[in-house]
């Protein structure tokens, strides 16, 4: 608010902001909500993907891959299964246990499903599903077997 105070705007500034604090009073439980199921699934060994139909709760070892795409992340899962996200791969490098390595700007695969390392930088998984790895991520996933 500049001065001189009008009134009337002073009227309008508070009326908003009264607005604003019920909203977040409102959210303050869906938001704590959300908070304890995700600590709940996460010590469960599932991955909460959040998709355009709802929110899906996914064990961690049906997990084969994330693909960074268009903003958002794409699931390869067992069976030949894909989910799409609309959360970006940051969200999930955050939240993800040290089963999963990130090898790639754009891919993050789980380890407990890697078949082979290529000398062409490419990681094979179970599916035979060839991952591009970095040249600065090689030297850390070569060390996590110990070579």
């Amino acid at each position: 608010m500049l001065k001189p105070i009008d009134t009337d705007d002073l009227k309008v500034a508070v009326n908003k902001t009264i607005s604003i604090i019920n909203e977040k009073r409102q959210s303050s439980p869906n938001t704590k909500l959300v908070a304890l199921l995700s600590e709940t699934i996460t010590k469960s060994n599932k991955i909460i993907i959040p998709t355009s139909n709802g929110m899906y709760f996914v064990p961690q070892n049906e997990v084969l891959h994330m693909e960074g795409y268009e903003g958002y992340t794409k699931f390869h899962l067992i069976n030949d299964k894909e989910m799409i996200s609309s959360y970006n791969l940051g969200k999930f490098e955050k939240v993800l246990n040290k089963t999963f390595f990130k090898c790639h700007k754009s891919h993050i695969i789980n380890l407990e499903k890697v078949r082979s390392f290529e000398n062409e930088a490419y990681i094979v998984l179970e599916n035979n599903y060839r991952v591009p790895i970095s040249k600065a991520n090689k030297k850390a996933f070569l060390s996590l077997f110990n070579y």
